[in-house]
């Protein structure tokens, strides 16, 4: 009797020495990353600043960047649930960017970080899954923005 088995993800996590490239970048978008946290979490009447949303405005419906803002001001403030009812899609964006953040600097004091290699199936499916995700938060949005 032949077994059909799928494996649809194999994803490779690997320890490796950290490439100059990618600790730049990584390095880059962490300070730019801390500086946000920081402004967001000890000056928090920027907010006031932020124009209000265009596409909102003249559609009535929140586009799919609504409440990101609002989400970072709230993980500033350690309210993890005000942050992913604000925008759950950049709520996971802000978390997977402290993850890459910490990684660079695991890189950068250790010389290894961790590695992850997909398959082009495996890229393909991550690519569909955060086209779903952002997707679905948006619909997210405009439901509690009808509701």
């Amino acid at each position: 009797m032949k077994s059909n088995t799928w494996v649809l993800l194999t994803v490779q996590i690997k320890i490796q020495p950290q490439r100059f490239v990618d600790l730049q970048v990584g390095i880059a978008y962490s300070v730019i990353g801390a500086l946000g946290f920081g402004i967001a979490r000890y000056f928090p009447k920027v907010i006031d600043l932020v124009p209000p949303c265009l596409f909102r405005y003249f559609t009535g419906i929140p586009c799919p960047a609504c409440g990101a803002t609002t989400s970072g001001f709230c993980l500033s403030q350690f309210q993890m649930a005000g942050a992913f009812r604000s925008n759950p899609f950049f709520c996971g964006l802000f978390f997977a960017l402290v993850f890459w953040g910490i990684n660079t600097f695991a890189g950068l004091v250790l010389k290894k970080n961790l590695s992850f290699s997909l398959s082009a199936n495996e890229q393909r499916i991550l690519r569909l899954t955060l086209i779903l995700a952002f997707f679905s938060s948006w619909l997210y949005l405009v439901l509690t923005a009808l509701t």
